[in-house]
């Protein structure tokens, strides 16, 4: 009664408990109309560890909540598309395919979906052109292809399309975290370092529940050189349990850059349970390659190309996702060996 009476669709509720020795807090989304619990998430920190975990916990039951939020909105557009038709469920609908629960897993179908996103928020920026959501999700499919098209080279005409959607963004709501985030990601294409760290700064400041947002703020460190600086980001924002695949994906990837194989190899090999990307099948064949495992080197290199057909060492130095100098003497000195004793093609 509640619900309609304020004219909303979701209900958020939310409770603390305690079991054993940890806190923990439970949220609910429930269907404002029909009273049905929609899902819920739990998350729990030692109470040891209450006072310095206080605002991971927060953050992390934001995010749970934002998911179920999402997941829940898009199952509403999923159940009628022909109905969805006005801007904001065109996005809702591109969201759902480019990064939704159902996202697909190699890389082929991965480009299919996230063209038909394209498509969406291309029509949702025809009916709204006002619509920041669809200027972001837009940039975001660029930047899904500046990153997993080898045979494209740098694609200055990616770039500068990023570019141009993440300034748009900005100018239509200068509040609008993602916008800052799309910013972000876009001036990162660009080498433009010390400007990404200022958007991604603003995107925080904005909205600090984004882990998201602290994730490519561990990415900017090691793309400018940065690595351990990146590693210590990363230990800001996972609890000491946390198997995050994403998370240890960036840490494998900073562990490799530093030159502390054993370590990457560790964290890659959890990482491929939650992030089951080729840059994690890239990744553990440098760590195996470097630590003298050229069997299971070989395994991950056959994995990468098996995912991106395109792949070459060639293509890869072409890219140039980096003009750090310390950036790319590491990948230089360890990442192209690797590669190349795990046997991927040279050109």
């Amino acid at each position: 009664a509640l619900a309609r009476r304020a004219h909303v669709r979701y209900v958020l509720a939310a409770d603390v408990s305690e079991a054993g020795e940890d806190v923990v807090v439970t949220a609910r989304l429930i269907d404002g109309v029909t009273g049905k619990e929609l899902g819920g998430e739990r998350r729990a920190i030692g109470r040891a560890h209450q006072r310095d975990d206080r605002s991971l916990l927060v953050s992390r039951v934001t995010g749970a909540a934002r998911v179920l939020f999402q997941t829940a909105e898009g199952h509403r557009v999923a159940a009628d598309p022909a109905a969805a038709t006005d801007p904001r469920s065109l996005v809702t609908r591109a969201d759902l395919i480019f990064s939704g629960p159902g996202r697909p897993a190699s890389l082929a179908t991965e480009r299919d979906a996230m063209l038909a996103a394209r498509k969406l928020y291309e029509e949702a920026r025809e009916r709204d052109a006002t619509l920041v959501a669809a200027w972001t999700g837009h940039m975001f499919t660029l930047n899904w292809e500046y990153w997993n098209d080898f045979a494209s080279g740098r694609n200055d005409a990616v770039i500068a399309e990023m570019d141009r959607d993440s300034r748009r963004a900005i100018a239509l709501d200068e509040r609008d975290p993602t916008a800052w985030y799309a910013r972000a990601a876009a001036l990162a294409t660009q080498w433009q370092w010390a400007a990404a760290f200022e958007a991604s700064d603003r995107a925080i400041e904005l909205d600090p529940t984004r882990s998201r947002f602290r994730l490519h703020r561990s990415f900017l460190y090691y793309m400018s050189g940065r690595p351990l600086e990146a590693l210590e980001e990363i230990g800001r924002s996972l609890s000491r349990d946390d198997a995050d695949g994403e998370y240890l994906l960036y840490a494998c990837h900073s562990h490799l850059h530093l030159g502390e194989f054993q370590e990457a190899l560790q964290k890659c090999r959890r990482a491929v349970a939650g992030h089951n990307t080729y840059w994690v099948h890239l990744d553990l064949a440098v760590a195996y390659a470097q630590t003298g495992d050229l069997a299971r080197a070989r395994d991950a290199g056959s994995e990468l190309m098996r995912r991106v057909p395109d792949f070459t060492i060639a293509r890869f130095e072409a890219k140039r996702f980096s003009d750090n100098p310390v950036w790319a003497e590491q990948v230089r000195a360890r990442f192209i060996p690797g590669l190349r004793a795990a046997g991927v093609p040279d050109g």
